[in-house]
């Protein structure tokens, strides 16, 4: 919808006169002239004269009431007028507002000191000439009509329309005209609205905004002509508005006239050749904008100067004024000096109240109201357009704005010394001669001089006037280089027993590299390694706990403590911003660190590019010590130093900065040194003979551990802690169970210790260990078993064998709970098992898979399974086990879907690392594969419910008598059987070749031994009495079909045994099913039974 449209009603139109109901009057007439014939009655003629007098009636009613309804109407359509003009108001006011806020003049900047020196080098400069009448985009239109497009029917409005109407209407509207005439009114307040206010007069007002600021760009030129004093007030105004909107590095004022301009040579933006005494200042860095723009110029000309103005060609010069030039004129001059015609803008000043005349002839002209539109000639200048009302300024107020505008000049753009620093090796060769800074007393502050102010080494301590300290700068401000010289100072000066740091480099690796030899740093970290700088940087809240606990041995508050011999660590992090985006949670830890820090001599130095909604407010308030150097815009200046100065530090200067230390009332400029090669090889030199400090975090696991190193660890750690646990498992689960088996090695770098990773069969219960191929999953499984060797556990090995994994675990989800010894059920690759099976088997076994990791406890069963889809951790298999080890798998998403911590990934893991309580392990690998796994029959002593199953290898022999056999392909498998059981004198029969109704009895006699009738199942389906004899006293076999049809088949609902490949089953006439395979092959002999 468009709001700058406003849209008006037609106005109400007079209804037509309706003619004179002739017939409706002549009809009564004639009929009360027949009666009166036929009846002689004179009372007819009565009803016939009744016709033209209700006739009469009812066109003298009609009239009243459609006066009255154009009345309302009229009225009506007054009210909506007013409505609209109300509308135009507001659109105007927020017209207004808007361009007052985009163009503010002087005295408006003064409220606004935000607004103050906002405009970028560059930036095309405005002014804001005046205030007067100004072009609307405000439109108005008539429903049903055009829009605001020109004045035609529709502006005359009202009366216009009445005149129409009474043109059509004949001689009863003129009637009603000339009642009007004789002062009769149409109705009260309405019609006399109407009367003022018209469309045409809506459409004139809706065009013009008045008191609005006119603007040009500055570019175009201005002149300013009238009295003296009033144009130049006019000028002065002109003038201030432009160095209130561009900071001195976005324009520098080049030229001014000889007289009356005193004032404006104290002003920040003037250049050396017109700035008076108190402006002469070593604005360094106002020299250049650093935005790779130049800055502006302004001159300032006399127009009264004719002689030079024509040797000039005019007073804007030889040619016109282009905006890329970057130059901006304004002329000043009586009221009679020639006017330049190439000028954008003519400002003719009339009197002390501002009124003046205005002309515009350059492109900004159409912003103005047509003259007289709106409000006639009253409002037009002589000859140059419209009047308006200029600002004007005294000399007196453009001083006390020079002074604003100096004041802020000397915060936000401190004189810095910008001449050649030395060099670092020359600040630390005299810090070295200084008397007491060789001694090293532990707790010693470590005051070390990097940067120079006022031309003097400037040496900053990070303990006293710390103790942490904030570096901000953008990128090529020297915030690297001032880090790298400060580190290369506290590593000259003081000795790896007094000082150690820590240095954290998030932007490759690339800034601190160069320090990394050095004896001090006890380790370097970089955004390449993720898991690494998470582990060092958690590693500093064991580091704290140590600190205390040396403190609280020594009955110190704090490390200056004599008795407290231990080095401060400074921890030194380049691009904050970046650490935290990666690992958020460190936040915490860095408040805490800075909280703590001033007792325990642990010290940040924080490096970043953007400090505001970085660095919080509560880590802000403990660091004290902040540097600035040149930042993108004044709020991150304010944001560190309360000051916007270092938005305007020269990007030419890299060093550049303002500092400011606790004792300091505001900052104050500096230049940071830069640190050379042999400055650091001193270092080193220097400190070569000294004993390593101690690092604050053990090192990153080994990529590849093996058994027997494990060993070792677990020979050398505290036996009470590794097996803190096992009295309690003894009292829970039996000294049987009690026993840990240690599998890897667990990284605490919060604790700062590595200790082995053991599983407690009692304890632990149960373990999933999710991993993609090539991991270390089946490993695991492996180390596990060699692990719970020389132990009383029974191994049992599931594999990719889905037959035997689905009777042993029947076999083990049947066992007792008899307090037995304790078994270990290895599955390896549970989810392609439980995706190899159909879909009824695949759901036993998860519920039987089920039913043993939440009742194995009490039957003596640890399952540990491996799965190389983290899918399965999140249904309820997966979420039933205790421990779940995640090792490498593809991609983030499968690291969250396997209940990891995702910022916990890490796609290059070495086979065996894993996840494990949020804690990073390395798996040890056996010392060599297990020579053979674990068959069904390791569980025999166990088994209570049954005898043990036969051998696997077992000969199937067919019993005597009758033997059914279903096959799909039953001539293929007759054609085997025979030659496979001929030698055994079993008789193969075609179950098609028998004749319907044979009987049991027949078949008998047909062999020596057994005979076997091979037929599919449609075939036994037609013999079915023949089928429900052999199914209640002869054995069945059904070869490879599905489980529906060996429902169909024998009629049991219960789920028989798993077969696969070229197996069957068995059913007894008892009605157990087994497992058998029939032969296959030449060669191959009997059957065997598997189960």
């Amino acid at each position: 919808m468009d709001e700058s449209l406003v849209t008006i009603p037609a106005p109400p139109v007079r209804a037509r006169r309706a003619h004179f109901p002739w017939l409706a009057a002549l009809v009564p007439l004639i009929g009360g002239v027949v009666l009166w014939v036929v009846t002689a009655s004179p009372y007819a003629m009565l009803f016939g004269a009744l016709g033209p007098i209700i006739a009469v009636a009812s066109m003298l009613d009609a009239a009243r009431t459609g006066r009255r309804a154009y009345r309302e109407a009229r009225a009506a359509h007054g009210r909506q007028l007013e409505r609209a003009r109300a509308r135009i108001a507001e659109h105007h006011a927020s017209e207004r507002a808007r361009w007052a806020s985009r163009h503010p003049d002087a005295l408006a900047l003064i409220a606004l000191p935000a607004r103050i020196w906002r405009a970028l080098p560059g930036d095309a400069a405005s002014l804001v000439l005046a205030r007067g009448s100004r072009r609307s985009a405000c439109r108005v239109s008539v429903a049903g009509g055009d829009d605001d497009g020109g004045d035609g029917d529709d502006d005359r409005g009202i009366d216009a329309a009445e005149t129409a109407s009474r043109a059509r209407g004949g001689r009863g509207d003129r009637g009603a005209g000339r009642g009007r005439r004789r002062g009769r009114p149409d109705d009260g307040s309405g019609a006399v609205a109407v009367a003022a206010l018209t469309p045409a007069q809506l459409r004139a007002e809706a065009r013009t905004v008045r008191d609005a600021p006119i603007t040009i760009p500055a570019a175009e030129g201005v002149m300013v002509l009238g009295d003296a004093p009033f144009a130049r007030a006019a000028a002065r105004a002109l003038v201030l508005q432009l160095c209130m909107t561009h900071a001195p590095d976005a324009l520098r004022l080049a030229a001014l006239p000889p007289d009356g301009w005193d004032w404006a040579r104290e002003l920040p933006h003037a250049e050396p050749s017109v700035a008076g005494p108190a402006a002469a200042v070593a604005w360094g860095s106002m020299s250049t904008s650093g935005r790779g723009e130049s800055p502006l110029r302004l001159e300032v000309v006399d127009a009264s100067a004719d002689d030079r103005a024509s040797e000039r060609g005019g007073a804007f010069g030889a040619h016109a004024l282009d905006v890329r030039d970057g130059e901006i004129r304004i002329a000043c001059g009586p009221a009679e000096a020639p006017v330049d015609p190439r000028c954008g803008a003519l400002v003719e000043v009339r009197g002390a109240d501002g009124a003046a005349a205005l002309s515009l002839t350059g492109p900004s002209a159409d912003q103005l109201a047509a003259p007289g539109a709106a409000w006639g000639a009253a409002g037009v200048g002589v000859g140059h357009g419209h009047a308006t009302v200029v600002q004007l300024l005294g000399e007196t107020q453009a001083r006390t704005i020079v002074a604003l505008l100096r004041d802020r000049a000397l915060a936000l753009f401190p004189p810095v010394d910008q001449s050649s620093p030395p060099a670092l090796g020359e600040l630390l060769a005299e810090a070295s001669s200084r008397a007491g800074i060789g001694a090293h007393p532990p707790g010693c502050p470590l005051p070390a001089p990097f940067a120079v102010a006022d031309g003097a080494p400037l040496p900053i301590d990070i303990v006293t006037a710390g103790p942490h300290a904030l570096i901000a700068g953008t990128t090529g401000s020297g915030k690297s280089e001032l880090m790298v010289s400060w580190i290369t100072a506290l590593c000259a000066l003081y000795p790896p027993e007094r000082v150690v740091l820590l240095l954290a480099d998030f932007k490759g690796g690339t800034a601190f590299a160069a320090l990394a030899e050095l004896p001090h740093v006890v380790g370097m970290i970089t955004d390449l390694d993720a898991s690494g700088a998470s582990r060092a940087l958690e590693s500093l809240r064991a580091e704290l706990r140590w600190r205390e606990a040396r403190l609280a041995d020594a009955d110190a508050r704090d490390i200056a403590d004599g008795r407290v011999d231990m080095p401060r660590l400074i921890v030194v992090i380049d691009e904050f911003a970046a650490l935290l985006a990666q690992h958020p949670e460190l936040d915490e830890l860095f408040a805490d660190v800075a909280a703590r820090g001033r007792a325990l001599g642990v010290h940040l130095m924080l490096g970043t590019q953007r400090a505001a909604g970085t660095v919080r407010d509560g880590l802000l308030a403990n660091i004290p010590l902040r540097f600035c150097l040149r930042v993108v815009d004044e709020g991150e200046s304010r944001a560190v130093l309360g000051v916007a100065g270092a938005a305007a530090l020269a990007a030419s200067h890299p060093g550049a900065m303002l500092v400011r230390r606790p004792s300091d009332g505001a900052p104050f400029a500096a230049q940071a040194v830069r640190a050379a090669m042999p400055d650091r090889a001193g270092a080193m030199r220097r400190w070569a003979g000294h004993p390593p400090p101690r690092r604050p975090w053990l090192p990153p696991l080994p990529t590849r551990l093996d058994a027997e190193a494990l060993a070792a660890v677990v020979a050398a750690a505290d036996e009470e802690a590794f097996a803190a646990d096992e009295g309690d498992i003894a009292r829970a689960a039996g000294a049987a169970r009690a026993f840990s088996m240690a599998l890897g090695l667990l990284d605490e770098p919060a604790a700062q210790r590595q200790r082995p990773w053991a599983l407690s069969p009692a304890r632990d219960r149960s373990l999933l260990v999710v991993g993609g191929a090539g991991s270390g999953k089946t490993t695991a499984l492996r180390m596990v078993e060699h692990a719970a060797r020389g132990s009383a556990a029974v191994c049992v090995w599931i594999g990719a064998d889905r037959e035997q994994a689905w009777d042993t675990i029947e076999r083990l989800a049947n066992l007792p709970e008899d307090g037995g010894p304790a078994t270990l059920v290895l599955i390896d690759d549970l989810d392609a098992l439980i995706a190899g099976l159909p879909g009824e088997y695949a759901a036993v076994l998860l519920e039987r898979v089920e039913r043993l990791l939440r009742e194995g406890f009490r039957m003596g069963i640890t399952v540990i399974a491996g799965a190389q889809r983290a899918q399965i951790a999140g249904t309820r298999v997966g979420e039933s086990f205790h421990t779940r080890l995640v090792l490498r798998v593809s991609n983030r998403a499968e690291h969250l879907a396997a209940g990891a911590d995702p910022r916990a990934f890490t796609p290059n893991r070495p086979a065996g690392r894993g996840t494990v309580d949020g804690l990073e392990v390395q798996l040890a690998l056996p010392p060599a594969p297990v020579a053979g796994a674990p068959s069904a029959g390791a569980l025999a002593s166990r088994a209570r419910a049954g005898a043990a199953a036969p051998p696997a290898d077992a000969r199937w022999e067919p019993p005597a008598g009758p033997l059914g056999i279903v096959s799909r392909t039953p001539a293929a498998l007759e054609a085997r059987l025979r030659a496979a059981w001929a030698p055994l004198g079993v008789v193969v029969v075609s179950l098609r070749s028998l004749p319907a109704g044979t009987r049991m009895a027949e078949l008998a006699a047909a062999g020596e031994h057994a005979v076997a009738v091979v037929g599919d199942a449609q075939a036994w389906q037609e013999h079915w009495s023949l089928l429900a004899s052999i199914r209640s006293g002869h054995p069945l076999v059904i070869d490879g079909s599905s489980w529906v049809e060996f429902r169909a088949m024998t009629g049991s609902r219960e789920l028989p045994p798993y077969i696969a490949g070229d197996s069957g089953w068995l059913c007894a006439p008892d009605g157990t099913v087994s497992r058998v395979r029939l032969p296959r092959g030449q060669g191959r002999g009997a059957a065997s039974a598997v189960s």
